[in-house]
């Protein structure tokens, strides 16, 4: 088994792995009662008979498109293979654009974390709908280099949702000693931080770049470039 054949099965393996554990957290929100998870924090709003709706909307197409984005990214070499990349990409566009970003939107709105938990939640769910947008749009204009920088970056908004877990569980509590403080950053640092490592991506991979040997300022420039 070559290096690349190693790398594209550990790719869908980790992914599918967090895809599975997000899982294990949503699948219980659609038999427990409403005290359940972060169902908790939202006891004053549950009344609105939308919003368990949109939550509910939110969680299961989340974990449906990011199962199916694991498989987006590997290479296409075969036309069977092509047809299924088809298959999954339409998927999970739709999913995007008419379910998790809009229903995101509306969460956001409802944020924790105050003023800065909503903007972040409501940002966050527009900037993924308009990346996904620009994927679709795209491949449909048979770009194929700009819908591949574009999709990498809304499959990497995708997994904010597992870095915004993994920031929860490991970042020390002693940082932030105001647990609403600490709530908010770790939520936009969450998909920052996944946009940046994408953007390196992209810059290495698609762009073809040494990222050991740009000017000073030539990364930068990329990361303010459109595609």
């Amino acid at each position: 088994m070559n290096l690349n054949v190693i790398r594209k099965v550990s790719w869908v393996g980790i992914t599918l792995y967090f895809s599975f554990l997000m899982a294990k957290i949503v699948i219980p929100y659609f038999y427990e009662s409403r005290d359940y998870g972060f169902l908790i924090t939202k006891l004053d709003i549950l009344h609105l008979s939308f919003y368990r709706l949109t939550f509910l909307i939110h969680v299961s197409s989340s974990l449906v498109i990011m199962t199916s984005g694991a498989f987006l990214f590997i290479s296409i070499s075969k036309s069977h293979w092509l047809s299924v990349h088809r298959f999954l990409g339409r998927i999970y566009v739709v999913l995007v654009l008419f379910l998790a970003a809009p229903s995101g939107l509306i969460m956001g709105y409802f944020a924790n974390g105050g003023l800065m938990g909503q903007i972040n939640f409501m940002l966050l769910s527009t900037i993924w709908w308009m990346f996904t947008y620009f994927g679709f749009k795209n491949i449909i204009d048979k770009n194929i280099t700009a819908h591949k920088k574009w999709m990498i970056r809304s499959y990497a908004l995708t997994l904010s949702a597992i870095t915004l877990r993994v920031l929860q569980m490991t970042l020390p509590m002693t940082l932030f000693p105001d647990q609403s403080v600490r709530y908010v950053f770790i939520s936009w640092g969450s998909w920052i931080l996944n946009l940046m490592i994408a953007e390196i991506y992209i810059y290495i991979k698609i762009n073809g770049e040494n990222l050991f040997s740009f000017s000073n300022l030539g990364f930068l420039a990329h990361l303010v470039k459109t595609s």
